[in-house]
């Protein structure tokens, strides 16, 4: 059997040597050497061993998928630091995957051989030294999430070291688990190049400006645009054929084409495929902040978004939801057009609506324009929405629900914009259109620059955050008496009203 040839995946030329006849690599740089051209496929099982000559500062020896990130720079990313990647150190002392650091108890020497195994059957990766199984080796990693396209050899390493790979093209020194594990060397031929440039073109494009496939309805209607509101360009992937949200870091996606509007009501599905604390699904409105950088803050925890939680952690709603789960979000904005009420959102898990599932927020506050479909997302999760371009799996709350495809076309984008301008401007030196004297301006007292807004047209003040906002143009002077005048429109509890001198502290 002919030796396969391991790349440089990661480091700069010139950070390591590899001898193609003896497998054996030496680094003078950190680098990440890979063997992308044996994909061990979903199912299979395969072993490969390393024997370590000298240690240096650091190896990282284990399995990765195709998000593992290709570098060319000496700065970058170990086996083990990313999702999609699994590695063990055995002089750091230390198991790594999806950035997380475990406890690994054994210390590698020069002369050890570490023999490297993963069971894509049954979803873990066992490791050796020098033919022992047993504890503190033996298991690892369970549940490879991510590893559905495949897996392959990988080590990273910190300069001084130097190792010898076999993959089975000559015998082993020691065995494997099980005679059911075959060499890695036997899975050798696929064309990994073409996968690799596949699956990235998946991972740039996805969720950024990627129309949903199977968006096209009758009459020219649309099912809106899924996009990576949070998160880095390569936190999460769309695959165009099957529509599989898969998210690499936590990300939050939204389809802000599909925006419910003040007055309606809309609903949509997700079908849930592998979850790993799913994340937070429900809606949210521009206010929405977007970042392209990974953001830890999910939908409901920052204001201009609502979400429930199918962890189980939820103290009202305690639901948790599993692989196999089809999850209908609904959202009632006809009050809002009608009275003062608030609007709600309502989850059904399986087509149940009863408890602990049906209203799960009963004050949307803030809601001035619309709402639309958006999900944070765990790594490790998949799940394909249906925004109604295909029949739903199940009902809606009741028949005036309607699908959120119905709303596609929202200017989201120009909405926003309308937003942040109002941010900006804020309320800091905005006149009130309806104001009967000079200098009767609404200058936002405290807060930050995102607290609160005034809208021009319908002189509302919107709090984001808590706020206190004044008019300093109109003081009432010593000797005369003043009144005035505050609709309530949406109280949230905390609404406080009465007079000031300007020895309250402006910050």
């Amino acid at each position: 059997m002919a030796a396969p040839e391991m790349v440089r995946w990661c480091g700069s030329r010139g950070a390591c040597d590899l001898d193609k006849d003896t497998g054996t690599v030496v680094t003078y740089h950190d680098s990440t050497m890979a063997l992308p051209g044996c994909l061990v496929p979903k199912g299979a099982k395969a072993y490969y061993e390393m024997e370590i000559v000298q240690t240096g500062k650091t190896i990282i020896a284990g399995w990765a998928t195709l998000n593992l990130e290709r570098s060319g720079h000496e700065s970058f990313t170990m086996v083990g630091q990313r999702f999609g990647s699994w590695g063990v150190d055995g002089i750091g002392q230390a198991a790594h995957h999806d950035g997380k650091e475990g406890e690994y108890e054994a210390k590698w020497k020069d002369g050890d051989v570490i023999g490297l195994a993963v069971d894509l059957e049954s979803s873990s990766i066992h490791v050796s030294v020098n033919g022992s199984f047993d504890d503190p080796n033996g298991l690892l990693f369970s549940s490879l999430y991510g590893s559905d396209d495949g897996i392959f050899a990988a080590a990273s390493f910190c300069d001084g070291s130097k190792s010898v790979f076999n993959f089975g093209d000559r015998a082993f020194k020691f065995a494997p688990p099980d005679a059911s594990f075959k060499p890695v060397a036997t899975f050798a031929g696929n064309d990994w190049e073409s996968a690799w440039q596949d699956y990235n073109t998946k991972k740039t494009f996805g969720l950024v400006a990627v129309e949903n496939p199977g968006r096209q309805l009758e009459g020219g209607k649309t099912g809106g645009v899924v996009r990576r509101w949070i998160g880095d360009p390569n936190s999460v992937m769309l695959d165009l054929e099957t529509r599989v949200v898969t998210p690499f870091q936590f990300a939050t996606v939204a389809n802000p084409d599909c925006m419910i509007p003040l007055g309606a009501k809309g609903y949509y599905e997700i079908e849930i495929l592998q979850c790993v604390d799913f994340g937070v699904a429900g809606f949210a409105t521009v206010a929405l902040e977007r970042s392209n950088i990974e953001a830890h803050y999910s939908l409901g925890d920052v204001p201009g978004s609502w979400g429930v939680n199918g962890d189980g952690s939820d103290e009202e709603y305690g639901s948790h939801w599993d692989s196999g789960d089809v999850i209908g979000l609904a959202v009632d904005l006809d009050n809002t057009a009608k009275s003062t009420s608030f609007a709600s959102m309502h989850v059904s898990v399986n087509g149940s609506w009863e408890a602990p599932h049906g209203l799960v927020c009963a004050e949307m506050f803030g809601v001035d324009v619309g709402v639309f479909p958006a999900v944070s997302l765990c790594p490790g999760s998949k799940c394909v929405f249906n925004f109604g371009e295909k029949p739903f799996k199940f009902a809606p709350p009741d028949e005036s629900y309607k699908a959120v495809t119905e709303f596609a076309g929202t200017e989201w984008e120009k909405i926003g914009q309308a937003m942040v301008d109002k941010l900006d401007a804020g309320i800091d030196v905005v006149e009130d259109v309806a104001r009967q004297g000079d200098g009767a301006v609404v200058h936002r007292w405290i807060g930050s620059a995102g607290s609160c807004s005034l809208d021009l047209n319908t002189k509302v003040v919107t709090t984001f955050e808590l706020a206190t906002v004044a008019v300093p143009g109109c003081s009432v002077p010593l000797g005369a008496k003043g009144y005035y005048e505050i609709e309530v429109l949406h109280d949230k509890g905390i609404v406080f009203a009465g007079w000031a001198t300007m020895a309250l502290e402006k910050r």
